[in-house]
């Protein structure tokens, strides 16, 4: 919430996205897509410090779809940049959803270092690191080195994969793809050592943070016209 009220162009008006809202924007749309996860997620915190176990677990369900829209909706946000062609790529949102999940169990998987979790939880974190990461590539292979529709998106997918962000995005492939899956099988093989989860969390947040990073100034380093 703070990043989307920071990048507005006058961020002291941003009550106008509560009370003149342009409902068809995907930044106004977005605003009360954050405000119902922080509600939800709040509304979960509170249930769990006052170890109201039912409401807390009724509360798990409607995570996963506001979760999901949480991540999602600046898919949508980047589609409405209709001049940035390579941000009108089908598989947006899919990669955006992938990539919170990969991000979310790498958080968890560091997490997992101070709290004694049953084995299954870490298994289940080790399969979302394991699968994330390798869906999240292919998305990436498809979309970056696939047919693109204007040689706008050809140029910028360019600029991302071998000329001006090519490092920055073949560390973020390497460390928020590549190691969380490697640790992960390593770890499903061995079948213990959280040492190694969190090598893959890690990687997955640092990574994620290169490679979002790198696709987004990618998308904005070729001229309009």
């Amino acid at each position: 919430g703070v990043f989307l009220v920071w990048d507005l162009k006058q961020p002291r008006r941003f009550y106008f996205l509560f009370t003149r809202p342009q409902w068809r924007s995907w930044l106004a749309r977005g605003a009360q897509v954050i405000n119902l996860a922080g509600a939800v997620a709040l509304a979960w915190t509170v249930a769990s410090i006052l170890n109201l176990h039912g409401l807390r677990d009724a509360l798990r369900w409607p995570m996963v779809p506001v979760g999901a829209m949480l991540a999602g909706y600046t898919a949508f946000l980047f589609n409405q940049c209709e001049g940035r062609d390579m941000w009108q790529s089908p598989l947006l949102l899919a990669h955006t959803i992938v990539n919170a999940v990969l991000a979310g169990a790498g958080s968890l998987a560091i997490v997992g270092l101070a709290v004694n979790a049953p084995g299954a939880v870490h298994r289940a974190l080790a399969w979302c690191l394991l699968l994330g990461g390798a869906a999240s590539a292919l998305i990436v292979a498809q979309d970056v080195y696939g047919r693109h529709p204007t040689g706008q998106a050809e140029r910028a997918a360019l600029n991302l994969r071998r000329d001006r962000f090519a490092a920055r995005f073949w560390a973020g492939l390497s460390l928020g793809m590549g190691l969380p899956a490697a640790a992960a099988i390593v770890y499903l093989t061995v079948g213990s050592g959280m040492g190694w989860l969190a090598l893959a969390g890690l990687g997955a947040l640092v990574g994620l943070w290169l490679y979002e990073d790198a696709w987004v100034r990618a998308g904005q380093s070729v001229p309009l016209s």
